[in-house]
């Protein structure tokens, strides 16, 4: 039974190595490119729905190794993903409105939520107040996914990234599902690794395909309700379980540090300007690595490395202090990063410009001396 989980990872890795080329095969024939330009910073145009090929995979292997009796436990959850599927494939192909892609996330999330009762219970390892009342679980279960699931296509700007957080992410939430025996969760964790894994086999620099909102949204989608899932599961543990988290919420914000940590620091950025937390520009910190000279692999490692020490300071502190301090250090090095990006970031441009201004110097002086000769 626990080899299961471990041959869903590896089919929907194989399916996936399979079903990219094609898809691209048919967006070539098609002529479905994302074009650069705007804010996008690739050069090339690139075949997008690439999140296609991420849903084929991780299907077909879930469905296939997921046993017949917990597939009823994932109905709602696959109705509420395919109306998000659909719905990232017209965004790809022709841009939605933000009103109407946020009635189709509400519509996804109320049947996950609402039919299936899949949603927050209370402030778990935080150890404040009790549990929630009905109305304010359904609320802060419909804020949460709606968040999360746009908090992390917000990421999706370069080569490998955002593949590469929601790898790392399963990886976890697959291995833990499997410690404590929740075969289905494992298989649906583990199935969807093994997709994005083909995937990244296509997306890293330089990018053969893109994800598009067809692949972040469903994976936005599907990490919010697996940290729900985690939250409530590791809740129903005994404390004195092997595998019992006692920081279960900072190690669920550590689990997805980067999206949210991103996602806040350019809503504040922008509302610090007068201008709309929504509103488009290149202020991400992956778009200020890249314009301090760094190449898209070099960008999405060095993430992916700070993703890795925060998942495994959250897991180590978690062991010896109580969630609350674990959340504290969190928003600490959070500020402090943030601080020192931003110091990096104006050094490197006075640096920049101070090497400018000597050229210039250097040619007027060149100038001078000829009209003097």
């Amino acid at each position: 039974m626990m080899l299961t989980p471990l041959l869903s990872l590896i089919s929907a890795f194989m399916i996936g190595l399979i079903a990219v080329p094609q898809v691209i095969k048919v967006i070539h024939k098609n002529n479905i490119f994302d074009q650069p330009g705007g804010r996008k910073i690739h050069k090339a145009i690139t075949p997008s729905l690439g999140g296609v090929a991420i849903y084929i995979a991780f299907y077909i292997a879930f469905c296939a190794f997921v046993e017949a009796d917990q597939l009823k436990e994932f109905q709602y959850f696959i109705a509420g993903s395919l109306l998000i599927f659909f719905m990232g494939i017209r965004d790809d192909m022709l841009p939605l409105n933000p009103k109407n892609k946020l009635i189709v996330q509400l519509l996804s999330a109320s049947m996950v939520i609402g039919l299936h009762s899949i949603k927050l219970e209370s402030f778990y390892t935080l150890d404040f107040m009790g549990d929630f009342p009905e109305w304010f679980s359904v609320i802060a279960s419909l804020f949460m996914v709606i968040a999360l699931s746009n908090a992390y296509n917000l990421i999706d700007g370069i080569n490998g990234l955002a593949g590469s957080i929601a790898a790392l992410f399963f990886a976890c939430m697959g291995g833990w599902f499997l410690l404590i025996q929740e075969l289905g969760w494992a298989v649906f964790s583990l199935s969807m690794l093994g997709a994005l894994l083909g995937f990244l086999w296509y997306n890293w620099n330089p990018a053969k395909i893109f994800m598009g909102d067809t692949g972040s949204m469903v994976i936005g989608f599907s990490i919010s309700i697996v940290i729900i899932v985690f939250l409530n599961l590791n809740k129903a543990l005994s404390s004195q379980h092997s595998y019992f988290i006692n920081n279960s919420v900072s190690l669920s914000i550590a689990l997805f540090a980067y999206p949210i940590f991103d996602t806040l620091r350019i809503f504040t950025l922008r509302m610090s300007q007068g201008r709309s937390p929504f509103s488009p520009d290149k202020l991400h910190v992956h778009h200020m690595l890249l314009r301090m000279g760094l190449e898209h692999h070099h960008v999405t490692l060095v993430i992916l490395c700070v993703s890795i020490c925060a998942i495994v300071m959250a897991w180590g502190l978690g062991l010896v202090l109580s969630d609350r301090f674990v959340l504290l250090w969190l928003a600490i090095s959070g500020f402090v990063l943030n601080a020192g990006l931003n110091w990096r970031v104006k050094r490197v441009f006075f640096e920049r410009d101070k090497r400018a201004e000597h050229k210039r110097n250097i040619i007027l002086r060149k100038e001078r001396q000829k009209l003097l000769q």
